[in-house]
């Protein structure tokens, strides 16, 4: 019963049952594994529906925000529906939409495989779900059904996903020993696998294209209106060789901030770990290139899922193989940011404090710290254009401590054995931290307020007990904030968290 209470916990907070769905990774297994979870499609359908339709929404919301300072040039508008449509695939899902069926849109075949993986929003490691299957820790009565023959194939796609994620790291490790930003000013392309290759296909290509255009010209009425359609086609291919140089500029660009935040750890921890494992396989020489028409690069992935990890698809005798997915730089960069340092913020209000003492104040003013707090991180974040800055105050200790708020509310929260106090699930706290923040405008329960809310609000509060210790340790007296009581981190929560 008090399992249970703890569950039911996050969901009074107005949380919808989708949690339930995510675990999910079972879509890719062989056809008899696949008959053994059929009770999971519906599900699964559902939740990938919810998924699409949010990050839908979230893009066009990114959009609106960015209008004002972004081209309004999207070239990865096809993958984009790719993605939908393959997760429409995966899910039995019918789009409605005919742009984005693959049926009728020969085009993205060479995005999405004769048996394409899952969209890459909705994928979860098989690996991970092989096990908790196997041995009946997630999915209760039918996970203990699942045979010997499923926790095998659990441990040979285990090894096999351990000795990639290896590969790669040696792989990066090497890059980044070797690397040197001038030179890859003068590589261009061939600083990336295939890059050569693709920049030659692309120019001869255009040459073909331009010299066909042009025998076409010839033969029409210079007057004419398809003579005029030709002439823009003949100059819109031009336009793309020009964008092959800014393409070049991009990618250089890329790989030298890449370097730079790899080598001085400068990636914030609340990144997405998919799309910092995509740099790295880019970057490291693992994914290759190629220039679509319009001479923008393209790179085809190893797919892997959110937490990172490479995903791998069962053929029908029961062999895994690596999926792949073309990506372009916006796509592989989207969810990736750097830390937030907030040391000189701290030297700030410890040099106040300081003197405050030595002038005989002898109280602390917290709603005053608090008050700077509030200015100081994410001061635009109601508008939902802060997250990843949030995300960083919540990942990667910006005081400068050792441990971080997610690590305290870890502690305090995550349901474990021999923690009381657990409220959370590990999934549902990878969910609710996670850089795809649209779940932060969900209203939890009678309380009338975002999750987005609740979160800032306990940063705030969390970074303020921090300061009051600074001030207990100048009078000499105990700290009322310390490691055993987690830094009183989610205490803005607990009120909202009754159990049903």
């Amino acid at each position: 019963m008090a399992e249970e209470q703890k569950v039911n916990a996050f969901y009074s907070m107005g949380k919808s049952g989708r949690y339930q769905n995510k675990t999910s990774g079972l879509n890719t297994l062989s056809k008899n594994l696949q008959e053994k979870m059929a009770g999971y499609s519906e599900q699964m359908a559902l939740a990938a529906a919810e998924r699409r339709a949010a990050r839908q929404e979230k893009r066009a919301a990114r959009k609106d925000e960015k209008a004002a300072e972004e081209s309004t040039y999207n070239p990865n508008k096809q993958l984009d529906e790719a993605n939908d449509a393959r997760d429409a695939i995966n899910s039995g899902l019918n789009t409605g939409d005919p742009e984005i069926q693959v049926s009728k849109d020969p085009s993205m075949n060479y995005q999405l495989k004769t048996t394409p993986p899952p969209s890459m929003a909705t994928m979860k490691s098989p690996i991970k779900s092989l096990y908790s299957a196997a041995f009946g820790s997630r999915y209760g009565g039918e996970g203990k059904m699942m045979n010997k023959e499923i926790s095998g194939i659990a441990s040979t796609l285990q090894k096999i996903q351990l000795d990639q994620k290896k590969a790669l790291s040696d792989k990066v490790t090497a890059e980044l020993e070797n690397f040197v930003p001038e030179a890859v000013d003068l590589q261009g392309f061939d600083a990336f696998s295939n890059g050569r290759n693709a920049c030659s296909n692309f120019g001869m290509n255009l040459k073909q294209k331009i010299a066909q255009k042009k025998n076409e010209a010839y033969k029409l009425n210079p007057y004419s209106q398809e003579y005029k359609q030709v002439m823009a086609d003949i100059n819109s291919l031009v336009e793309s060789s020009k964008n092959l140089t800014l393409e070049k500029t991009r990618l250089t660009n890329m790989k030298k901030e890449w370097s730079t935040s790899s080598v001085e750890d400068l990636y914030s921890e609340g990144s997405s770990r998919k799309s910092k494992n995509y740099l790295d396989q880019v970057h490291s020489g693992t994914a290759g290139m190629i220039l679509d028409e319009n001479g923008r690069a393209q790179f085809e992935v190893a797919v892997v899922d959110d937490s990172g990890e490479f995903v791998f698809a069962m053929d029908e005798n029961n062999e895994p193989y690596q999926t792949t997915e073309f990506m372009s730089i916006d796509q592989m960069t989207e969810g990736v940011f750097e830390k937030v340092d907030a040391s000189e913020d701290y030297r700030i209000l410890q040099s106040e404090i300081r003197d405050n003492v030595r002038n005989g104040v002898d109280s602390f003013d917290r709603e005053g710290v608090a008050g700077y707090w509030s200015k100081k991180i994410a001061p635009r974040w109601k508008s939902g254009t802060q997250d990843e800055e949030i995300l960083s105050w919540i990942y990667d200790n910006p005081e400068g401590g050792t441990q971080s708020y997610y690590d305290y509310f870890v502690e305090k929260y995550e349901i474990r054995e021999g923690n009381e106090s657990g409220m959370f699930t590990t999934e549902q706290l990878d969910e609710v931290f996670n850089y795809d923040t649209s779940d932060w405008d969900e209203v939890y329960g009678d309380t009338g307020k975002k999750l987005r809310d609740l979160i800032y609000n306990d940063l705030v509060a969390y970074n303020t007990n921090i300061v009051e210790n600074y001030y207990s340790k100048q009078m000499s007296v105990e700290d009322k904030h310390t490691k055993e009581n987690n830094f009183n981190v989610g205490s803005i929560f607990e009120q909202y968290l009754v159990s049903q």
